[in-house]
C-alpha cells in the first residue's frame, strides 16, 4: 500500500511508480537521481532517454511546485534541447513521451 496523506501519495511513491513505468518502455534508459553533497542542487528527480531523445522529470506531490532552483535548472535543460516537465503522476509522464506501438 502506498503512503498517503491529505495531500495524496508521497513523492517517493509517485517516483517509484514512474520509474516502474519508464523501465518497461522499449529502447530507453532511465536514471533516478539522488540528491546529496556530491550532486549539483536542483537536478530533476528522473532523467530518461528514449530513441535518442532526452527527458527530465521533476516529481512533485499533487499541489506542490518546484523550488526556484529546480525551475531554473529545468529551464536551462530545456534551452539545451531536453524535454522537461514537472509531473505529479505516471499519466503526466506518459503524456510527455511518444506513444509506443
Amino acid at each position: 500500500m502506498s503512503p498517503t496523506s491529505s495531500q495524496g501519495p508521497s513523492e517517493r511513491s509517485i517516483t517509484n511508480k514512474i520509474m516502474r513505468a519508464l523501465k518497461q518502455r522499449p529502447r530507453s534508459f532511465t536514471f533516478k537521481t539522488h540528491g546529496g553533497p556530491y550532486q549539483r542542487a536542483g537536478i530533476p528527480d528522473i532523467v530518461h532517454w528514449e530513441n535518442g531523445k532526452s527527458y527530465a522529470f521533476e516529481v512533485k506531490r499533487p499541489g506542490n511546485e518546484p523550488t526556484q532552483l529546480q525551475a531554473l535548472t529545468l529551464d536551462r535543460m530545456a534551452e539545451a534541447g531536453v524535454t522537461v516537465a514537472v509531473v505529479h503522476s505516471v499519466e503526466e509522464v506518459l503524456s510527455t513521451l511518444p506513444k509506443t506501438p
